[in-house]
Parts: structure tokens; C-alpha cells; sequence
């Protein structure tokens, strides 16, 4: 670690001694630190290219998910369709023929209702008295 070796542990160290050991000590921790800010660099960009990846295969699971809740929920509307379906054919059955005969209906009023003898004429109503204006 220190290039100048002391000889004996109980010699005191000199001004020159101490000045060499911290330089020495501050280059070994510039470099230290900057092996540090290299590593952490290079850790910085793995975690952004995982969590880019990561962001990746999210958008994926997304698409699929909508596809399947798109597939899954229209599959549930033509099965509820179907049994709608069966459900009210026995009524449109029954009154397939309604529009016909409605229109057939509709015929025989309106001739009915055009023939004045069959109906009385009401007698007129009595015209309406003008009210006079409040006084106050």
C-alpha cells in the first residue's frame, strides 16, 4: 500500500512521510471512486435496458390482453345473442303475421271514420266571454 516501507514501528513519521502517505491515499480513493462512478455507470445502463425491456414485454402482454378480453366478450355477446334468440322466436312466430293485419286494421278505421253518416256532429261551443282586465 505505501511505497516507502518504515524501518523501525517506534520511529516518528515526518512531515514528508505523512504529506507522501495522504497524496498517496487520495489518488488510491480518486481512483477507487472513479472505478465506482465506472461501475455504477455501467449498472445504470443494464437497469435502463431491463426496465426498457421490461416496458417492452409489458406493451406486449397489453396487446394480448385486450385481444383476449375483446375475443372473450364478444364470444359472451353472440352466446347471449343466440340464446335471445331462442328465447323470443316462439313470440315472432305467433305474431309474424301482426304488420299485415295492422295494416288491414288501420284501412277499415280510416274508411270507417270517412263516413259521416254513420257519425253525429257535435254541436258547436258557446264563444268564449272576453275577461276584463284586473283593476288595482
Amino acid at each position: 500500500m505505501f511505497s516507502r516501507s518504515f524501518k523501525r514501528v517506534s520511529e516518528p513519521a515526518t512531515r514528508d512521510d505523512l504529506e507522501q502517505a495522504t497524496t498517496q491515499l487520495r489518488g488510491e480513493m480518486k481512483t477507487m471512486g472513479e472505478d465506482l462512478r465506472g461501475e455504477m455507470k455501467t449498472m445504470g445502463e443494464e437497469l435502463r435496458g431491463e426496465i426498457g425491456q421490461l416496458r417492452d414485454d409489458m406493451k406486449a402482454m397489453e396487446a394480448r390482453l385486450q385481444r383476449y378480453i375483446g375475443e372473450a366478450s364478444s364470444h359472451a355477446a353472440n352466446v347471449m345473442m343466440e340464446n335471445v334468440g331462442r328465447l323470443v322466436a316462439p313470440v315472432d312466430e305467433k305474431y309474424k303475421d301482426l304488420p299485415g293485419r295492422h295494416v288491414q286494421l288501420r284501412a277499415d278505421f280510416d274508411t270507417h271514420a270517412a263516413d259521416l253518416r254513420l257519425h253525429t256532429r257535435q254541436p258547436a261551443a258557446p264563444a268564449k266571454r272576453a275577461r276584463r282586465p284586473r283593476s288595482r
